[in-house]
């Protein structure tokens, strides 16, 4: 039995990075496929998570004062 599990980075943007995982299974095995492709989940939209902040973060150190604008002639 073959399975395939596509894994958005970001749910609702259809240009956000996707990863494909095709598994091949027999019926035994498919709880612990399965089990294995949540943790990946999980683990991936931590990271997509902590990659956010991580953006959000430099955003704020490249222009810490960003509603103060001026121009330099």
């Amino acid at each position: 039995m073959d399975r395939e599990f596509w894994l958005n980075a970001r749910e609702d943007d259809p240009s956000a990075p996707k990863i494909r995982i095709k598994i091949n299974y027999d019926q035994d095995e498919m709880q612990k496929y399965f089990n294995e492709v949540e943790i990946w989940d999980n683990e991936i939209r931590q990271d997509v998570g902590l990659l956010t902040q991580v953006r959000a973060f430099i955003v704020q150190l490249r222009n810490p004062f960003g509603f103060l604008r001026y121009d330099i002639d």
